[in-house]
């Protein structure tokens, strides 16, 4: 997530592990980005973004279970 916060990396036991941490991470600095009041913009439209349309909360919640 260039341009968002510093290069951090996800691991995992395997590559699937790897993926869903990977994953919660970026999750979890988009969200601490918005606590500070930035905005997320699709790159075509420039139209707002919300995080729940780059995460299926539902189905992300169902995987870190």
């Amino acid at each position: 997530m260039k341009g968002i916060d510093k290069p951090r990396f996800g691991a995992g036991v395997d590559g699937l592990q790897a993926v869903i941490l990977t994953m919660s991470l970026a999750e979890s600095i988009l969200f601490s980005k918005l606590k500070e009041a930035w905005s997320f913009y699709w790159p075509d439209t420039l139209e707002p973004m919300e995080t729940t349309e780059i995460f299926e909360i539902d189905i992300f919640n169902k995987l870190r279970a």
